[in-house]
């Protein structure tokens, strides 16, 4: 869902002015950019090779469309970091090296990719958000509720979907980026929504808990599936917080840059906040 760099998207379907990437100073920043993105491609492919590994292995832990869910969200980080990723340190090189010709060409394929792979992985995010919180709130209803079928209907829908939110790059760049800032704060608001009313049902209910427990009215095995729904839910709330902490500066500045253009300083955020994106694919 990211953009591409230290100079990228004009507002309109122009591509950006040429004097912009002489003015880019320090460019230094643009080096260090460089080095910690080639860091993030390896520890992206590494690390989600990894994930899908240990959820091949781990099949007692999630249910299948939970399961599912991660793999989905796993094989796309690691596509982010096989494709976006090493396409976005190219596209700094070129803007280091002032070779516009070829860095246009980068440019659209920063845009296009990170369109497609960060908007269903943030959209997948949101997914399993919302699944978590139907696994609390339902009870056994859940498994009536969330199927295999259906999960795997909702990712095939959001392969199609961002694929064609990505083709408006080709049409209107102004539209192309309202889009996408619409799509992650959209996806941000809906994650916000079911960790909060996450925490304020298992407060509620590790309370009624803890006055059974008192008046030895609860089994181990509540007690255990509450244990063991805390730390599902815990792992993906360190998620939640990497999304919002990559995903926030990135739409606020994206939406600066709509309102205002392009600006060396502008260009400059719009580079640390995509790297800040590619973090979250890590």
């Amino acid at each position: 869902m990211d953009n591409s760099s230290f100079g990228t998207l004009q507002p309109s379907s122009c591509a950006m002015s040429p004097e912009i990437l002489h003015d880019i100073k320090p460019i230094w920043i643009a080096y260090l950019a460089i080095s910690i993105n080639i860091a993030l491609c390896i520890t992206a492919a590494l690390g989600n090779i990894l994930i899908l590994v240990a959820l091949q292995e781990d099949s007692h832990r999630l249910r299948s469309p939970s399961k599912l869910l991660f793999r989905s969200l796993a094989s796309t980080d690691l596509a982010v970091g096989l494709i976006s990723q090493p396409s976005f340190v190219m596209h700094l090189i070129l803007t280091v090296r002032k070779q516009l010709r070829i860095w246009q060409i980068t440019e659209g394929v920063v845009q296009i990719s990170s369109a497609i792979l960060c908007g269903i992985s943030i959209f997948t995010l949101t997914a399993i958000s919302v699944d978590r919180l139907l696994a609390l709130i339902l009870g056994l209803r859940y498994r009536q509720i969330v199927t295999l079928a259906r999960v795997r209907g909702i990712i095939v829908t959001s392969w199609l979907v961002f694929p064609s939110f990505a083709m408006l790059y080709f049409w209107n760049r102004h539209i192309f980026m309202i889009t996408l800032c619409v799509n992650v704060l959209l996806c941000l608001a809906v994650s916000t929504f079911c960790y909060m009313k996450i925490y304020f049902t298992l407060r509620y209910r590790q309370a009624r808990v803890s006055q059974w427990c008192t008046h030895g009215q609860t089994s181990n095995s509540t007690r255990a599936q509450l244990v063991d729904y805390n730390k599902t839910v815990s792992n993906s709330l360190w998620i939640y917080f990497t999304l919002i902490a990559s995903y926030i500066p990135f739409a606020m500045v994206q939406l600066v840059r709509t309102a205002y253009g392009d600006s060396p300083s502008i260009i400059i955020a719009e580079g640390s906040t995509t790297s800040l994106v590619y973090l979250n694919s890590s």
